[in-house]
C-alpha cells in the first residue's frame, strides 16, 4: 500500500519513504506537515528514505526528529545544514555525501542508536556537537583532508577510540567532553594546541601522550578521568606549566620526554619512563623510529593484547 504525500510518497510494505525525482531542496516545512498531519506515516519505524539526483540542499531542521533507520542521499547534494537529522533515534549508519565538504553543528545530534557513519576523504570540516551524545557511535574515522572540528564535536559520544589527523592544529573546548567510553586517544606530530576540558570525563582513559609540537596547553583537559595513569608531555610544555598543571585533579603521574624514542626502547616498561626523561635517544634508521605518541600507543595496545 503506497501514500501520496505530494513531494514525496511511502510504501508500508517496503517500508520506503522516496523523495519525488524534480524536488531540489528539501526544507523543514515539507516534514513538519509529516509530523503534525500525517500521524499514521509518522508513526512508521525504521523505515528507509531515498533521495534523488534532483536534490541539492537540506535545509534546517530537514529530517529532524524522524524514524529513520537508513539514508540514501545522492552527490547532487550540495549542502546539508545544522540540526537535518538531529534526534533520529532510531537511524543506524549514515554514508556521508562526498559533495558536501562541511558537516554543520548538531546535524546528527542525538542519533543514540547510530553505529556506523563513513566520512569521505575531502570532508574539511566536523561542526559544533555534529555528533553529540550518539552513544551507540563506538568508531569513526575522521579523513585526512579534515581541517577543523569544533568544540563539543564528540561530547557524550559512545567513542571507544580515536585518532585525530595531521591537518588538525587545535582541538577546541570539550570536543571529547564525557566520552565516558574513550581508551585510546592517538594525537599526531603538528597539533599545536588543546584548550580547556578537551578530554575532560574520559573516565576510561588510561594514558596519553601529548606531541612535542603542542605549544598551548588549556586547564582541565583531563579533568575527571578517574582512571588516568600516565600523562606523556614533551619536556618543553612541562617546564612551560609544570607537572600538577596537566593533573587536573586525577592521580596520573606526568612524566616528561625529548623528542623521539625506539620501539625497542619503550617495550620494557621499566625502561619506558627511565628513556622518557633522558635527552634524547637516537636511532641508525628512520624506518625503526615512529614519533613517541604512536610508538606509545602501539606497545599499550600491543601490552594490552597479551593480557
Amino acid at each position: 500500500m503506497e501514500f501520496d504525500y505530494g513531494d514525496y510518497y511511502y510504501d508500508f510494505e517496503e517500508k520506503v519513504l522516496r523523495i519525488r525525482d524534480g524536488v531540489k531542496i528539501i526544507s523543514q516545512d515539507m516534514f513538519s506537515r509529516f509530523h503534525s498531519q500525517y500521524s499514521r506515516l509518522y508513526a512508521e519505524k525504521n523505515f528507509k528514505v531515498i533521495i534523488p539526483n534532483s536534490v541539492e540542499e537540506i535545509e534546517f531542521k530537514g529530517f529532524f526528529d524522524m524514524r529513520v533507520s537508513e539514508y540514501q542521499i545522492p552527490n547532487s547534494v550540495k549542502e546539508i545544514s545544522q540540526d537535518a537529522f538531529r534526534c533520529n533515534e532510531h537511524l543506524k549508519s549514515m554514508q556521508w555525501p562526498s559533495s558536501v565538504k562541511i558537516i554543520q553543528s548538531c546535524v546528527l545530534d542525538s542519533c543514540s542508536s547510530l553505529e556506523e557513519v563513513v566520512l569521505p576523504e575531502g570532508l574539511e570540516l566536523i561542526g559544533d556537537s555534529a555528533f553529540g551524545f550518539d552513544k551507540s557511535l563506538t568508531t569513526i574515522t575522521i579523513p585526512t583532508t579534515v581541517k577543523k572540528i569544533d568544540e563539543n564535536a564528540f561530547q557524550h559520544c559512545g567513542l571507544r577510540s580515536i585518532s585525530v589527523p595531521d591537518n588538525i592544529e587545535k582541538i577546541e573546548r570539550e570536543t571529547f567532553y564525557e566520552c565516558s567510553n574513550l581508551e585510546i586517544i592517538e594525537l599526531h606530530e603538528g597539533l599545536l594546541e588543546i584548550r580547556d576540558g578537551a578530554f575532560a570525563g574520559c573516565k576510561n582513559l588510561t594514558t596519553i601522550t601529548i606531541p612535542t609540537t603542542v605549544e598551548s596547553f588549556g586547564s582541565g583537559v583531563f579533568l575527571y578521568c578517574e582512571k588516568l595513569k600516565e600523562i606523556y608531555v614533551p619536556k618543553a610544555l612541562y617546564d612551560k606549566y609544570g607537572k600538577d598543571y596537566f593533573k587536573s585533579s586525577t592521580s596520573a603521574e606526568v612524566i616528561p620526554y625529548n623528542e623521539l624514542m625506539s620501539k625497542k626502547a619503550i617495550t620494557n616498561p621499566k625502561a619506558r619512563k627511565e628513556n622518557a626523561e633522558n635527552a634524547r635517544i637516537t636511532s641508525s634508521s628512520k624506518k625503526e623510529f615512529k614519533s613517541f605518541c604512536g610508538t606509545i600507543r602501539t606497545n599499550l595496545i600491543a601490552d594490552k593484547r597479551k593480557k
